[in-house]
């Protein structure tokens, strides 16, 4: 890598876990999970419907679904699974 591209990652912050990072379709709340290796022991419900694993992939694709189109679907391994 070239030392522009190294500095540029080396200064990238990351947003703390069960902190906002910013918002999709005005409404849905995108969490940060802290970094890309971390998976949290905790699980998320929305009106008491199981969303998944704070603040991974699956959890957010289903939390996004939920809110704008009403839709829940059985338990899946991966989010490549929804579709």
């Amino acid at each position: 890598m070239n030392s522009v591209l190294n500095k540029l990652i080396d200064n990238t912050r990351k947003v703390p876990f069960n902190e906002i990072m910013g918002y999709a379709s005005t409404n849905v709340e995108a969490y940060s999970n802290g970094n890309d290796t971390y998976t949290s022991k905790e699980n998320s419900y929305l009106y008491g419907i199981y969303m998944g694993i704070k603040w991974q992939c699956v959890e957010y694709s289903r939390r996004w679904l939920f809110i704008r189109k009403g839709c829940v679907f059985k338990s899946i391994e991966g989010a490549a699974d929804m579709w």
